[in-house]
């Protein structure tokens, strides 16, 4: 009986360490020393995470869709968002969003996106 209850109390502790994926939107910057996204209705910016073939993608759909560096895209992804600010330039964000898959990103940010930004 002891053992059965430890290895729930075990499973219990690790299933709150598994992060699951969300669906995100909101404005990305990206560029040289340059990876964020604030979240539509969120004053918060994160730090974006992402594998090297994301990178790619990333940079790739940016010099078709800025006519300027560091313009605010729209994008949609899956990711889950987390406190850790292990690299150099993420400690001074508000957290980190793991990008897990790219959805779309587009120059058009939409209403109810623009809507949602709270006030300075």
């Amino acid at each position: 009986m002891f053992r059965a209850g430890l290895l729930l109390l075990l499973v219990a502790g690790l299933s709150s360490c598994v992060h699951s994926s969300s669906e995100l939107s909101g404005f990305l910057v990206y560029g040289h020393e340059a990876r964020t996204i604030q979240l539509c209705g969120h004053s918060e910016i994160f730090w974006l995470t992402t594998t090297p073939q994301q990178r790619r993608q990333l940079a790739s759909a940016v010099q078709k869709l800025s006519q300027a560096p560091y313009q605010k895209l729209y994008i949609e992804l899956s990711g889950t968002i987390g406190k850790d600010a292990s690299g150099e330039f993420s400690r001074e964000y508000d957290g980190t969003v793991h990008m897990t898959k790219i959805k779309r990103i587009s120059a058009n940010i939409p209403d109810s996106c623009l809507g949602d930004q709270p006030t300075p």
